[in-house]
């Protein structure tokens, strides 16, 4: 496999049939589709996507992003963090296709995202979720986090309300 993230979590995504690698532009079609599907009108739009994923490939960017493929080489995964170099660290977007809901799909990605803020020295990880996404909710208390507050409005498009959550390690 190309763009081999590392020999661990390229065979932790293998046990789960899967394969991982870093995003790049050339996913924007697969992702705006999957993205529109999960989100709805919070989805990205294409411009922010794109620069996301261009900003994301440059050396020594804080941002990165991951793309999960299916089998057969299908993007069925996404997500992003972006570190801040001060130990924080925020999840930009996680999502999954729906086929692959219980697989442990999203729980893989998001460990990945999360290593990634660890590497990078983040004692504290926070993301935004849906007040109504309670599945997303329940894999983030999996994964230590915990509810901070409720932002009204947050999402701009719908006017849907997020839940702050947090993880503190060390």
């Amino acid at each position: 496999m190309a763009n081999v993230i590392s020999p661990g979590v390229d065979a932790r995504a293998a046990e789960l049939g899967f394969a991982v690698r870093q995003a790049a532009p050339a996913d924007a079609p697969e992702l705006l589709l999957l993205m529109r599907d999960l989100f709805c009108e919070d989805a990205w739009s294409e411009v922010t996507l794109l620069r996301s994923l261009v900003f994301g490939t440059v050396p020594g960017s804080p941002h990165t992003y991951r793309v999960l493929l299916d089998g057969s080489g299908r993007v069925c995964g996404f997500g992003g963090v972006r570190t801040d170099g001060g130990g924080r660290a925020v999840i930009l977007t996680v999502g999954v296709r729906r086929d692959t809901w219980g697989t442990g799909a999203g729980s893989f990605l998001l460990g990945l995202l999360l290593s990634t803020a660890e590497r990078a020295g983040c004692d504290r990880v926070t993301l935004n979720v849906r007040t109504d996404n309670h599945r997303a909710q329940s894999l983030y208390r999996r994964h230590g986090f915990q509810a901070v507050r409720v932002n009204e409005g947050f999402y701009t498009a719908s006017r849907n309300d997020s839940l702050l959550m947090e993880r503190r390690t060390g």
